[in-house]
């Protein structure tokens, strides 16, 4: 069976949010996306991606994907963003390719420009 990897920058970075999507947590490791920018979506509490030459965004590199569990990673994450390969730095400077959710032009307008960390979101269970 063919595994893939993940680039996660927003919400799918949370433990919580992961299992639930995929009924486990992946290995994974910290790594940047070179030329991408990131930002709050519109009355929401998670971010989207597009290109912006310059920009950085950190995230988390999850590996051992599998076919199916990119299928529940595409329904989590719905048409509002389209997956497609990246490349990402990892923290010794080498490149590997990814799948990434990004905003497609047509859907960069339901952004803010109000920047998205992991450390502002928070869960609505949370005390």
């Amino acid at each position: 069976m063919k595994h893939d990897s993940l680039f996660a920058y927003g919400t799918l970075r949370h433990p919580d949010i992961i299992t639930y999507v995929i009924g486990r947590i992946p290995e994974s490791e910290e790594v940047k996306l070179k030329d991408f920018v990131r930002y709050r979506i519109k009355g929401a509490d998670f971010p989207g991606i597009f290109p912006r030459e310059g920009e950085q965004v950190d995230g988390t590199l999850f590996t051992g994907i599998s076919s199916d569990e990119l299928l529940q990673l595409d329904d989590y994450e719905s048409d509002l963003y389209v997956r497609q390969k990246v490349e990402v730095i990892h923290l010794d400077g080498s490149l590997s390719l990814a799948y990434a959710y990004i905003l497609p032009p047509e859907n960069e307008s339901v952004c803010t420009e109000e920047p998205w960390d992991l450390t502002s979101y928070y869960l609505p269970n949370d005390g």
